[in-house]
């Protein structure tokens, strides 16, 4: 701070001093405790607001942790007969077949049976 920042300091502090006395002893008491209480409020520590908003922090972190999305299954690997049904005139139509099929196998398969 400097010595230009002191003096005006030191010419306010006097002039709300000077004022002060000037006020009556009701209104001093009552500006004196509004002072007590937010130096009060200022020092009380900041943490204690955040305590209720724990838990659903809590709740939260372990909703993503718990369901978070899994990567899809690789899909199977490709065997040697499957190359070799691709050589035959039949072969890729037999594919496609048994595609469709393992398709509607995976799309049936949380249907119950007829009764």
């Amino acid at each position: 701070m400097g010595t230009d920042d002191r003096e005006l300091l030191e010419a306010v502090r006097a002039t709300l001093s000077r004022r002060a006395g000037e006020l009556d002893a009701s209104t001093r008491a009552r500006l004196a405790a509004a002072r007590r209480r937010a130096l009060e409020a200022h020092r009380a520590p900041r943490l204690v607001g955040w305590w209720p908003a724990l838990p659903a922090l809590a709740a939260a972190l372990a909703l993503l942790v718990f369901k978070a999305p899994r990567p899809p299954e690789p899909a199977p690997p490709v065997r040697a007969e499957t190359f070799a049904l691709l050589g035959e005139p039949e072969g890729a139509e037999l594919l496609e077949l048994a595609e469709f099929y393992r398709l509607l196998d995976e799309e049936t398969s949380d249907v119950p049976p007829p009764s």
